[in-house]
């Protein structure tokens, strides 16, 4: 039990990094360049009303479940569990990495200081994890499979489909300023960096940029662009 201590250690410190409020950083426009802000959060803050995008989210609920099923074959060398741990650690690899991209990618034009170094460890923790496991772990996939139960096998399918459906997907941008658009199954994030211009009722104009991360869930999520915009409108008369 003691070797297989060792797995335990860069999951906890993924854990811990995930914990810190300073794992991502937040764009608060208010709806206008003129407001901007960058604030730190943590991956835990899912719903964070600066900047309500959850990937992060579940990749530290992902980073819970590996360490509970690495606990499980700490205290019973179970394949099961140690294939299972392997299963979630590609997922949490890949949400992870997406997450650090979108970070890098959204604070391109801003200080190198907003860069985010803890969102680079996290998924490095987790990569290494991810190729530490694999090249020490030796297990026989087929018999391990045969003799798995069938309840098993399910559970962790239905696992799999209950996430799928929030994976969200580069669906392009747009002419309107460089709008970015991400498609899941269940929602639509659109990053807006549309230029507007509007009158109020003294016939007083304005003119700018807005800049915000909105998300339109099923069904208004498979509305086209223009239409989202207008939804975006809507909210923010309201």
């Amino acid at each position: 039990m003691k070797k297989r201590l060792i797995y335990l250690i860069l999951p906890i410190i993924t854990l811990i990094l995930e914990l810190l409020p300073c794992g991502r950083m937040g764009i608060y426009y208010n709806g206008y360049v003129s407001a901007l802000c960058i604030v730190p959060f943590s991956y835990f803050d899912s719903f964070h009303p600066v900047y309500n995008y959850f990937v992060p989210f579940i990749t530290a609920v992902i980073t819970c479940i590996i360490l509970i099923f690495l606990l499980v074959y700490l205290f019973t060398d179970s394949p099961y569990a140690i294939n299972i741990a392997k299963g979630f650690l590609y997922i949490g690899s890949v949400f992870s990495l997406y997450t650090l991209i979108f970070d890098v990618v959204s604070l391109s034009d801003y200080d190198i200081d907003y860069f985010p170094v803890v969102g680079v460890l996290i998924t490095v923790t987790l990569i290494g994890e991810l190729i530490f496991t694999v090249v020490t772990v030796k297990t026989n996939n087929e018999i391990i499979f045969k003799r798995m139960k069938k309840k098993k096998i399910i559970i962790f399918a239905i696992i799999l489909i209950l996430i799928i459906p929030f994976v969200p997907i580069p669906a392009g941008s747009f002419d309107d300023g460089g709008s970015r658009m991400y498609r899941s199954l269940t929602y639509t994030a659109v990053a807006w960096n549309r230029l507007y211009s509007e009158e109020d009722e003294n016939e007083n104009s304005d003119s700018g940029v807005y800049k915000k991360l909105s998300v339109f869930w099923y069904p208004d999520s498979q509305d086209d662009i223009n239409r989202l915009w207008e939804m975006e409108l809507e909210s923010k008369a309201d």
